[in-house]
């Protein structure tokens, strides 16, 4: 992060002559430095003899800001790139792992050209209304093992959806699907960089329908945003007082830190204790675990019941003719009301 930014990101003014100290120039160039981060983006507030102050704006995720609001010891402590466009976070956040990027760096950004889904698919979100972001781990674990960040970041985001968005329940579908009321509301997709030695890093992109308001053509029926949803709250009566057309936007950045601040004890627990460590917490979640599933994959297709997970984070399904499977990768479909979604 940029250092004078770093200084501003502590909460109140502090003055020029500190500011000068501190970063080794003249006031002219802090003024100068002051002024490039304004047409960046950020709102700094100058006041006579006490200084500069940056100024909070809600639901902001350039780096100051959200810097100001991460209680992390490590998650989001990294490098932050952030752009409003990108190709994909998990492209860039690979390139940057590559170029030595620390533990918990992360990209972010407010809309993504190529964005990535599970099996090629692509993953489309609209400008500015979504939480679109890749986290850099480095976890001390085998190669073979490496899905269970993907089941950990699944609990952390489904934590602090809940956290974040009050009254709402969230279900995981094996191994990278967040769902509300049976509809998509996120996605995972991980990348993992390794070699004889283990994993090297992951790259853990997460994309959240956080305030889109409208899905179109065959999303309606299986998409879902965190706005829409509290709406359903409100007109439903959960929320007394509340209009749902008039719900104010859903701050990202406070989503973002509640996340960041499970991922970060999620990951340790899993790497102390593996899947029992976040275990209870999956199970309280899945929707998948017990259910009638169609598995689509290597293997071909296949109707069956899922079973239990292994210490890999792999799924256990029993098939039509008694024959357990063990499924490490694929698209695996839950019956529900609408067949298999």
């Amino acid at each position: 992060m940029d250092p004078l930014l770093s200084l501003l990101s502590h909460t109140g003014y502090i003055s020029g002559e500190r500011l000068c100290e501190s970063l080794g120039i003249t006031r002219a160039a802090v003024w100068k430095r002051v002024e490039k981060l304004r047409e960046e983006g950020y709102d700094i507030n100058s006041a006579g003899k006490r200084g500069y102050r940056l100024v909070p704006r809600p639901d902001s995720l350039l780096p100051g800001y959200l810097a100001m609001d991460l209680s992390t010891q490590w998650a989001g402590r990294g490098d932050i790139f952030y752009k409003p466009d990108m190709t994909s976070t998990n492209t860039v956040l690979k390139a940057m792992a590559y170029q030595g990027a620390a533990r918990g760096s992360l990209a972010v950004c407010e809309l993504q050209t190529e964005g990535k889904g599970r099996l090629g698919r692509r993953w489309e979100a609209a400008l500015g209304e979504n939480l679109l972001h890749s986290l850099l781990l480095c976890p001390a674990m085998p190669t073979e093992k490496a899905q269970l960040c993907t089941l950990a970041a699944a609990t952390a985001m489904a934590g602090a959806v809940e956290e974040t968005v009050l009254g709402l329940s969230v279900g995981i579908k094996w191994p990278n699907d967040l769902l509300i009321g049976g509809k998509k509301c996120a996605g995972i997709l991980s990348e993992i960089s390794a070699d004889m030695d283990g994993i090297r890093f992951v790259v853990m992109g997460v994309g959240v329908n956080v305030n889109q308001r409208h899905f179109g053509g065959e999303l309606e029926d299986k998409a879902t945003s965190l706005w829409l949803e509290q709406g359903k709250l409100a007109g439903s009566g959960d929320m007394p007082g509340q209009d749902a057309r008039e719900l104010p936007p859903i701050d990202r950045r406070a989503l973002l830190c509640a996340y960041l601040s499970r991922m970060e004890k999620a990951v340790e627990a899993i790497e102390n204790q593996g899947l029992q460590g976040i275990l209870p917490e999956y199970l309280r979640r899945s929707v998948t675990l017990g259910a009638r599933v169609r598995v689509t994959g290597i293997q071909g297709e296949f109707l069956g019941r899922a079973e239990a997970l292994d210490e890999t984070g792999a799924l256990w399904v029993t098939d039509e003719q008694g024959e357990r499977r063990r499924v490490l990768s694929g698209d695996v479909s839950v019956r529900g009301e609408r067949a298999y979604a």
